[in-house]
C-alpha cells in the first residue's frame, strides 16, 4: 500500500484494498498510505484515499536520510562495543580459569612439601 501510495498508483491501492488492506496501515516511521501519498505530492492519490476514509487527522512523520545514517552508525558501533565487551568478557573469564588452576597447584605443592 505505501510503495502505490508513493507513485500515486491508484488502480494498485484499489485492488489491494479490494483484496483487505488496511488502509491505516503504518511504515516503520508511522506513515499512513495518505501521509506518504502528501509527502510526494500526489494530491488526487490522497484525495482517492480520503474518499475511501482514510484518517485526515493522522500525522506525518518525516524521515531524513542523515538521521537514517546516523541511527546506522550509532547501531554499528554499539554492535562493536557489545562485540567488544564480549570479547574482553572472555579474556576476563580465561584469566580466572588459570588463576584458579594456579592456586589449586599451590595447595597440592603444600600437600607434598
Amino acid at each position: 500500500m505505501h510503495y502505490a501510495a508513493a507513485r500515486s498508483s491508484t488502480i494498485s491501492t484499489l485492488y489491494i484494498l479490494q483484496r483487505g488492506a488496511k488502509l491505516e496501515g503504518k511504515d516503520i516511521y508511522g506513515n499512513t498510505a495518505l501521509a506518504i501519498a502528501l509527502q510526494n505530492k500526489h494530491f488526487n492519490y490522497g484525495i482517492i484515499l480520503i474518499q475511501k476514509g482514510a484518517d485526515c487527522k493522522v500525522p506525518i512523520f518525516k524521515e531524513f536520510p542523515k538521521r537514517i545514517a546516523k541511527q546506522q552508525r550509532l547501531e554499528q558501533k554499539l554492535k562493536e562495543i557489545q562485540d567488544l565487551n564480549a570479547d574482553q568478557l572472555a579474556v576476563i573469564q580465561s584469566e580466572n580459569v588459570e588463576m584458579k588452576e594456579n592456586k589449586d597447584d599451590k595447595s597440592h605443592r603444600n600437600l607434598f612439601f
